[in-house]
């Protein structure tokens, strides 16, 4: 019998930001673009932290709201 997993992304991080690597998605659009790429290659489930125009971790409801 094959063994099923589940894939889970966090494509962004709370704490580190593009000041530590360039390449970590901080805007909704880069958020939303690297869990459509992480999807499509097998993962499941995703965590993200969001951030505003300035790379600030926010919880602000409209920045989530645009990202998913």
């Amino acid at each position: 019998m094959a063994k099923k997993i589940i894939i889970t992304v966090a494509p962004s991080s709370n704490f580190q930001g593009k000041e530590a690597n360039p390449a970590i998605p901080e805007q909704p659009e880069e958020v939303a673009q690297a869990t459509y790429d992480a999807y499509n290659a097998g993962a499941s489930i995703v965590h993200f932290h969001s951030r505003d125009r300035q790379g600030i971790p926010t919880n602000d409801r409209n920045v989530i709201i645009e990202t998913v």
